[in-house]
This record gives C-alpha cells, sequence and structure tokens, in this order.
C-alpha cells in the first residue's frame, strides 16, 4: 500500500473493494476479498506522487473514486476498444467494421457519451450518412454501418458499459436489391414469341448470315 517506484514513473496502489451499489471503490485495507488497484502518476518526482498518493486516499475513504463501470465513457474510447477484442478482430468482416466505425461511427457519435446515445441519434445518423463526394448512400451501405454499430454496443452491453442497445430500436429496411441475371433459353423464348413482327420491308437489304471477320462492306471500300 502506498507508493512504488518504477523505471517510467511512481505508482499509487490501494487494496479497495467495491461499494455496495458497484458505482464506486472503498479502502479495505485488511478486508478480505480486497483486490489491489494501481494508479500511474506520470512521472518520477516522489514530492508530486505523495500529493497524488494523499488525494487518491481521501477519494477512497469518502466514496469518490469511480469504478470503470461508473465513468462515463465516450463512445470513441469504447469503439476504439471493441475494435481491439479478439472476438471482434477475427470476424470475417473485420476490415469493413473497422472502415465503418472510423472513418464513420467515430466521426458521427465519438463524443457523445456512450449511454446518452438514443434511437433518434442513429436515425439522424442514418439520415446525414453519404458517399465521399456528398451524394446520399445507398441503403445497403448505410445498412452496414448500422449492423457494425449494432454489434459494436451490443459487445458493451455484454461488458455492462450499457443497458440497452439504442441502434436495436431502429429498424434496418431492406435495400430491396435489383441484379442483373440472364434469361433461361425459355424464357427468352417466350419473350420472342411476344415480340411484335417488323413492319414488311424493314428488314430488306439486311444480311441474314452473321458478319465474320474478313468480310468487307462495298460502300466502306475498306476491311
Amino acid at each position: 500500500m502506498g507508493l512504488t517506484k518504477r523505471r517510467d514513473s511512481y505508482y499509487v496502489e490501494f487494496p479497495v473493494i467495491e461499494s455496495a451499489d458497484g458505482k464506486s471503490l472503498v479502502l479495505a485495507s485488511g478486508v478480505p476479498g480486497a483486490r489491489w488497484k494501481r494508479w500511474k502518476v506520470g512521472c518520477l518526482n516522489k514530492t508530486v506522487a505523495k500529493e497524488m498518493e494523499a488525494t487518491i486516499r481521501t477519494r477512497l475513504l469518502l466514496g469518490h473514486e469511480k469504478t470503470e463501470q461508473a465513468k462515463p465513457i465516450l463512445f470513441k474510447e469504447w469503439a476504439k476498444a471493441y475494435l481491439e477484442l479478439e472476438t471482434v478482430r477475427g470476424l470475417r468482416s473485420f476490415v469493413g467494421r473497422a472502415y465503418s466505425i472510423n472513418t464513420h461511427l467515430i466521426p458521427f457519435f465519438g463524443q457523445k457519451i456512450l449511454s446518452e446515445i438514443k434511437p433518434q441519434d442513429v436515425e439522424a445518423f442514418r439520415n446525414q450518412r453519404t458517399k465521399p463526394n456528398g451524394i446520399k448512400a445507398s441503403t445497403q451501405t448505410i445498412n452496414h454501418d448500422h449492423i457494425a454499430l449494432k454489434h459494436c454496443l451490443n459487445m458493451a452491453i455484454k461488458r455492462g458499459l450499457l443497458q440497452a442497445n439504442p441502434a436495436s430500436r431502429v429498424e434496418i429496411p431492406n435495400p430491396q436489391n435489383e441484379r442483373d441475371r440472364v434469361l433461361t433459353e425459355e424464357e427468352w423464348g417466350r419473350l420472342h414469341q411476344a415480340a411484335k413482327p417488323p413492319p414488311p420491308g424493314a428488314l430488306d437489304g439486311l444480311s441474314t448470315r452473321p458478319t465474320v471477320r474478313g468480310d468487307c462492306v462495298s460502300d466502306v471500300g475498306s476491311c
């Protein structure tokens, strides 16, 4: 208990336990089950270290030293910690997930306290999400960011940093993407039969033989 000098700095150490409500740390010298908590002073000046030791001791005695769970956490702080989680780094979509968080989610939500993010904030993010050229991003692109946010906040809930997930309360719409496909032979046949025949004489003068390499057109004069 007290001060420990290391190569980089002095450290203050005290045995502590959590208060009954889990929101603060309490000095617990000689208390079974207490754990050691360490604070880095940040310098090798012993006078400064002793002042910090006295301040922390007082805060512990008064119940003013907050636990990690009770401290307000900014979204950007949790987002960076989230990207370092082993389970997250192991995702096949990790590269895209990290891009969404670093490029779009942190700039928008970064300065917000994690527990104060509301569903309307998520809706506001979706409404303002644009491409780098300023054009509104596609629904599918916005959904990717939304899913990244939702998973990020779910992981915060698992660690006791959040009680509910505001991103889960905002609908992720179906992008209803239209994709090109090649008609089947049967579909092509039905389409051909349904097509109107060309007017009489419309095809006069057109060759019924496919043009092949080496054919010459007399009007052009060369091949």
